[in-house]
């Protein structure tokens, strides 16, 4: 099986189609879907936390998730989030 990064490398493009080419409308079916929409919540979450303490934001995930879940209590840290 093809390692993800060689997907788009011009010359593994053959093999990767070959073996996935014709699966690609059932792997996509089989994705976790709600409604028709692909659920990236949690990953576009993650991706927010840690671009901001990259920023110097020194919230955590978990933390993050928590306050989240609570809503009215919003930190400073979490808004930036």
């Amino acid at each position: 099986m093809l390692k993800p990064t060689e997907i788009n490398d011009r010359k593994c493009f053959k093999k990767y189609h070959q073996q996935i080419g014709c699966k690609i409308q059932s792997i996509w079916e089989n994705t976790l879907l709600s409604n028709g929409t692909l659920l990236l919540d949690y990953h576009n979450a993650a991706s927010a936390v840690y671009s901001s303490n990259i920023e110097g934001n020194s919230l955590d995930l978990n933390s993050f998730m928590n306050i989240r879940q609570m809503k009215n209590k919003m930190t400073r840290e979490s808004k930036e989030v």
